[in-house]
C-alpha cells in the first residue's frame, strides 16, 4: 500500500517542490490572493482532508523509514483541512500573509523536493 500512496505522492511533491522553487514569488502572489479570498480554498481543502483521511485508513505506519512521510503527510493533510474549516477567517487570513514571503516559499520547495525525490526513489528504483 505504502509503493501506491508513493507513486502518488513522490511525483505529486517532487512537482510542487520544483515549482515553489522555480516560481516562489509567484506563489507568494497567489498566498495573497488567499488572503483577499479565502473562501476560494474550499474546494481545495475539502479534498485535501478526504485525501488526507483516505491516506491515515490505507496506511497509518508510523515506522522509522522513508515511508512515514507518507502517514505525516496524510495526518497533515487532515489536520490542516480540519482547521481550515473550524478556526476564524482573521486567523486564516493571519496564516495567508506567511505564505507571502518567498524565502518561505524557497523552504517549503525545498522540504517537497527532498520528499518528492525520497519517496519517488523509494517506489520506482528499489
Amino acid at each position: 500500500m505504502e509503493m501506491m500512496l508513493g507513486a502518488v505522492l513522490g511525483p505529486v511533491f517532487l512537482v510542487l517542490g520544483l515549482s515553489h522553487l522555480f516560481y516562489a514569488k509567484t506563489w507568494a502572489k497567489l498566498f495573497k490572493q488567499w488572503e483577499k479570498d479565502h473562501l476560494a480554498l474550499m474546494g481545495l481543502m475539502l479534498f485535501m482532508g478526504v485525501f488526507g483521511l483516505f491516506i491515515i485508513q490505507m496506511y497509518n505506519v508510523w515506522a522509522w523509514n522513508v515511508w512515514v512521510l507518507v502517514t505525516i503527510t496524510g495526518w497533515a493533510w487532515a489536520v490542516k483541512a480540519a482547521l481550515y474549516f473550524l478556526v476564524p477567517g482573521s486567523v486564516l487570513k493571519a496564516m495567508m500573509k506567511l505564505g507571502q514571503n518567498a524565502a518561505l516559499q524557497y523552504l517549503g520547495g525545498v522540504a517537497a523536493t527532498v520528499m518528492g525525490v525520497a519517496l519517488c526513489y523509494y517506489t520506482f528504483f528499489v
